[in-house]
């Protein structure tokens, strides 16, 4: 990230002055040139430290590295193999694959011939 440049005074006054009298975002990024998040984050710190939280966790999730310490995230390895386990074989022809036609143990047809049987 590069490195921010201090906020001018009187622009923090002017976007004060337009959130005081109920100018959304985007009317105060036309009016002020500056970016909502920008503004926003000078305005309230409490959300920008929970943007940076969030932007950050879903960079690591997107990039495979979700936070061991965080349960949401963190299902154990054996309960993953376990999982897969139950998922059957793909034994479908690659244009059924490309089509995006259901594996066959999965589909409706498949399941009301085996419960008449």
């Amino acid at each position: 990230m590069g490195r921010r440049h201090p906020f001018p005074e009187d622009l923090l006054e002017q976007v004060r002055a337009l959130r005081s009298v109920g100018v959304n975002w985007l009317q105060i990024q036309k009016r002020t040139g500056i970016s909502i998040d920008r503004a926003r984050r000078v305005l309230d710190p409490a959300w920008a430290e929970r943007r940076r939280v969030s932007v950050n966790s879903s960079r690591r999730a997107r990039k495979g590295r979700a936070d061991p310490d965080d349960v949401e995230n963190h299902i154990p390895a054996a309960e993953v193999a376990r999982l897969r386990r139950l998922v059957p074989p793909d034994t479908r022809a690659p244009s059924a694959k490309l089509m995006g036609d259901p594996l066959p143990e999965r589909s409706a047809l498949f399941k009301r011939n085996s419960q008449s049987i």
